[in-house]
C-alpha cells in the first residue's frame, strides 16, 4: 500500500504556487483598476480645461495667453488621485467638424477651437514592486467655440434681410466690392465670418455692426448701412413681420401643425414673448401684411400695462416732444440692468425677388443681434429721418442652447469634439 505523505506534500507545493498566482492576479487586477480610475479622471481634467480655454475663444478680448491661463488654472481645480495632472500642451487652433476625426489644425488663426493634453505618472502600484515598469497616463480632450446652432426655441417674429448681415461682414473683411449681390448671398463662413464679427465686438466698433430697418415690404436698397452713426443716404432698408408658428417644417417636408395664425394678435404675442416657436435652416415663414407699428411698439414695451409683464425691453425711451428729440435716448430698449439692449434671436431670410405684402420666405440662416432702439413714434420731421417701430440693432455672436448642425449660424455652443 503506498503511503499518502508524498502527495500532502504535492498538495503544499501547489498550493503555494496558486496562491502566489492568484495574488498576482489580483495585484494586477488591482493596478489595471486603479489606472483606470486614473484615466477616467485624467480625461474629466482634459474636458474641463478644453472647455475653459475654449470659453476665453468666445470672449470679445480672447487672447492666446488667457486660453492658455484658463486651461492650465483649471487643470489644477480638477485633481487626479488626488494631485494635480502634468500638463503637456495647451494648444489653440482651428476645427473643422467636416474633417472629423481628425478635424484639429494647431497653431492657426483665426482661432476657434483648443487642444489639452494632460498626463500623470502612476505610482503606489503593486506591479512596480514586480519589476514592472508603471506606465504614464495620457489624456487628450479637443473643445470646440463655435459649434453651430441649426435649431432655435423663442425666435422673435422679425425676419431680416440676410444681405443685411452680409453687407456688414463682407465691409470688417474688406471684401471687394462688399455689396455685390454675388458678395451679398454668399454663404456664411463659420470661422472667418465669426471672427470678424468678433473682432469687431473687441474693438468696441459697434457702428460697423450696427444696422436700422424699418417695418415693410423687402425693400433693401441701401441694407440699412450705417455711416458714421448715421443712416447712408438717411434711410433705413426693411426688415418683415413674420407669421409664427413657421409655415413649413424643411426636417419632415411638411406643414406644421398648427398652422400659423395671421393677424396683429398672434405676432404681437410672438413678440412680447407669450409664446415661444422653434425654427431651423431651411424651414420657410410667412410675412404679414401691413406695418402693424403699434403693436410692435407696445408689445415690445414692457413697461405697456396692456402688455405687461411681457415684451422685449424693459421699457422704450419716448423722448419726443414735437421736433426738439434727444436723438441720443429716443427709442433705447431698455434692459433689466438699468443699460440699452437685449439679446435677441432672429431668421435672417434671402429673398430671390422682391417679398411683396403676404409671401413665404426661407430662412437662410440662424443669428441674433442686439436691439438697441424701437422708435415709439416717427421723427417729427427731424434729420436723420426714421418711422414708427424701426429698430436699430448691432449684430453679434452670441450662445444658445440648441442642437449642433451642420447650418452656419451666429448662433453657438462649446462642445467636446474629441
Amino acid at each position: 500500500m503506498r503511503s499518502s505523505r508524498g502527495r500532502k506534500g504535492a498538495f503544499v507545493v501547489l498550493f503555494g504556487i496558486m496562491f502566489v498566482s492568484l495574488m498576482a492576479a489580483g495585484a494586477i487586477a488591482i493596478d489595471f483598476s486603479r489606472i483606470w480610475a486614473m484615466r477616467n479622471e485624467l480625461q474629466t481634467t482634459a474636458d474641463a480645461a478644453a472647455l475653459a480655454g475654449a470659453v476665453q475663444i468666445t470672449k470679445p478680448a480672447n487672447a492666446t495667453a488667457d486660453i492658455d491661463t484658463a486651461s492650465r488654472n483649471n487643470v489644477g481645480r480638477n485633481l487626479v488621485m488626488g494631485v494635480p495632472a502634468v500638463v503637456n500642451e495647451v494648444t489653440p487652433g482651428q476645427w473643422n467638424d467636416n474633417a472629423a476625426p481628425n478635424g484639429f489644425t494647431a497653431a492657426v488663426t483665426p482661432t476657434n477651437a483648443v487642444r489639452v493634453v494632460v498626463s500623470h505618472a502612476t505610482n503606489n502600484l503593486i506591479m512596480s514592486n514586480l519589476g514592472i515598469t508603471a506606465p504614464t497616463v495620457k489624456a487628450t480632450a479637443i473643445a470646440w467655440a463655435e459649434a453651430p446652432i441649426s435649431t432655435t426655441n423663442c425666435i422673435r417674429p422679425w425676419a431680416i434681410p440676410y444681405e443685411v448681415l452680409m453687407g456688414r461682414v463682407n465691409v470688417l473683411r474688406n471684401i471687394a466690392d462688399p455689396y455685390s449681390r454675388d458678395n451679398l448671398t454668399r454663404p456664411f463662413d463659420m470661422v472667418n465670418d465669426m471672427n470678424a464679427l468678433r473682432q469687431a465686438q473687441a474693438s468696441g466698433d459697434l457702428n460697423a455692426l450696427r444696422f436700422s430697418l424699418k417695418l415693410g415690404q423687402n425693400d433693401n436698397a441701401n441694407n440699412g448701412q450705417i455711416s458714421d452713426g448715421t443712416l447712408v443716404n438717411g434711410q433705413p432698408g426693411n426688415f418683415q413681420a413674420v407669421v409664427l408658428p413657421k409655415w413649413w417644417d424643411f426636417e419632415t417636408q411638411s406643414h406644421t401643425e398648427p398652422r400659423p395664425q395671421p393677424g396683429g394678435n398672434a405676432y404681437g404675442d410672438a413678440i412680447a414673448g407669450r409664446n415661444c416657436y422653434g425654427i431651423a435652416v431651411g424651414d420657410s415663414l410667412m410675412t404679414e401684411t401691413g406695418n402693424k407699428v403699434n403693436i410692435t411698439v407696445s408689445n415690445a414695451d414692457k413697461s405697456d400695462p396692456q402688455t405687461a409683464p411681457y415684451g422685449v425691453c424693459e421699457s422704450i425711451v419716448d423722448a419726443a416732444q414735437g421736433q426738439n428729440v434727444d436723438l441720443t435716448t429716443h427709442g433705447n430698449c431698455m434692459n433689466a440692468d438699468g443699460g440699452v439692449g437685449v439679446e435677441i434671436k432672429a431668421a435672417f431670410y434671402f429673398c430671390p425677388s422682391s417679398c411683396q405684402g403676404r409671401s413665404k420666405v426661407s430662412v437662410t440662416l440662424l443669428g441674433s443681434f442686439t436691439l438697441e432702439k424701437i422708435y415709439p413714434d416717427g421723427d417729427g420731421g427731424n434729420s436723420p429721418r426714421w418711422d414708427k417701430s424701426q429698430i436699430v440693432g448691432t449684430f453679434n455672436p452670441v450662445s444658445d442652447i440648441g442642437p449642433v448642425g451642420g447650418s452656419s449660424t451666429t448662433l453657438y455652443r462649446i462642445i467636446l469634439v474629441k
